[in-house]
């Protein structure tokens, strides 16, 4: 999968730049789902960030659904994922 990395402008104080990946990147008529993480620097001065997680949809470039994870880090959406994956496993799911 293709991380892409961007600076945007209009972001908060102490923004440094943008991870993404969109996340079902082959041609499927103008839907995307793209998720992408903002890193922030937390003041300390030694190269710690605090992160705001997105996850953007898209469908024919007319709607646009975005959810901001303000409160979860982007370790613990990692956790969840990992954690319904092996449980799909259990439950015999082939991912």
């Amino acid at each position: 999968m293709k991380i892409s990395e961007r600076q945007l402008a209009g972001k908060a104080e102490g923004y440094v730049k943008t991870l993404a990946a969109v996340l079902n990147p082959e041609d499927n008529g103008g839907e995307s789902i793209e998720l992408s993480v903002d890193l922030f620097d937390n003041g300390d001065g030694n190269d710690q960030y605090f992160t705001n997680t997105t996850l953007k949809t898209n469908c024919y470039g007319t709607s646009n659904v975005q959810m901001t994870f303000y409160c979860c880090t982007f370790a613990q959406l990692v956790g969840a994922v990992n954690a319904m994956n092996e449980k799909l496993k259990e439950m015999g799911v082939k991912l």
